[in-house]
């Protein structure tokens, strides 16, 4: 039995969850008795934590500052799946700023070498974005006046930016050929 709550020990400081050691140990010790034993068993992350956090600072204050994309990778290499999880950028971003004030974290569309030419350049893109968009839904609207056009809107965004939607632009396109070879049938049958 040493030699098993002993081992149980080890995987939970390799950050393994109660149910990864019972099944890493073919169910010799029980979930239930792994969260009575081993509650007070963490996993060493602190180290990985400041290794992190000196990294991203480093990064952040340097005269580009850090990017989101930069701050990511920092992050992926030292921290586990687990500590990934919830809000974990912008925890590190606090953390890094307030152990240096001269932190920066930017977005990575804005030019380390003209920010404010690369700001009023986005931005005068994003208008002009908005205004076509504006006129192609009002094109559509037009030509199918039962149609919503907020609805037309999205979709069109959604559309045109397929690498932002999280069920991806595949699966979004197919759910609407679905849905308009129903309409098609339904229409027909009538």
């Amino acid at each position: 039995m040493n030699e098993l709550k002993q081992k149980a020990t080890e995987l939970r400081l390799e950050g393994k969850t109660y149910k990864q050691i019972s099944e890493q140990l073919d169910g010799a010790l029980s979930v239930d008795w792994c969260k009575r034993n081993l509650k007070g068993v963490k996993a060493d992350t602190e180290k990985e934590d400041e290794q992190a956090l000196t990294e991203i600072i480093k990064l952040a204050t340097r005269p580009e500052g850090c990017t989101n994309y930069e701050l990511r990778g920092v992050l992926f290499k030292h921290l586990t799946e687990k500590q990934l999880r919830g809000q974990y950028m912008t925890a590190y971003k606090k953390k890094a700023k307030y152990r240096n004030l001269d932190c920066l974290f930017r977005p990575g569309w804005v030019s380390t070498q003209l920010p404010k030419h690369s700001e009023n350049l986005l931005y005068s893109m994003a208008s002009d974005l908005f205004e076509r968009i504006n006129e192609s839904v009002q094109d559509f609207t037009q030509t199918f006046p039962d149609t919503d056009r907020k609805a037309v809107w999205m979709e069109l965004v959604k559309l045109s930016n397929g690498f932002l939607n999280p069920e991806g632009l595949d699966k979004r396109l197919e759910r609407n050929r679905m849905v308009v070879m129903e309409m098609e049938e339904r229409k027909n049958n009538q």
